[in-house]
């Protein structure tokens, strides 16, 4: 994490500066916390951060990413778990996608 700490009234006579340095940062961190600067309110252990969009916005696509990892894991462990079964019955895979919750990639009911 950025070492910067500073306390509140600190931050409130520097905040124009550090929003305008914050916003302008291009490249995002290796971490959502690599440009934060934290601000220590007094008698407070924990402090808040002041976080550049761009870090933000590419924690966001990272767990975007992560989320699309596991839905493709919970649907071969599905996949996996049928075939090892050896259910009979088989399944469609429209009953596959509902399972998974995801009823809106069948395109039912779009009709109004």
């Amino acid at each position: 994490m950025n070492k910067e700490t500073l306390s509140t009234t600190e931050a409130r006579k520097s905040l124009p500066s550090l929003a305008k340095r914050a916003a302008r940062q291009k490249k995002p961190g290796k971490s959502l916390r690599a440009n934060a600067v934290a601000i220590q309110p007094r008698g407070e252990s924990r402090r808040a951060l002041l976080v550049p969009e761009v870090d933000v916005e590419a924690a966001e696509r990272y767990i975007d990413e992560l989320e699309e990892t596991i839905e493709d894991i919970e649907l071969m462990r599905l996949v996996e778990e049928r075939t090892v079964t050896g259910e009979e019955t088989g399944s469609p895979l429209a009953d596959v996608i509902r399972e998974l919750g995801q009823d809106d990639l069948l395109g039912e009911g779009t009709a109004a």
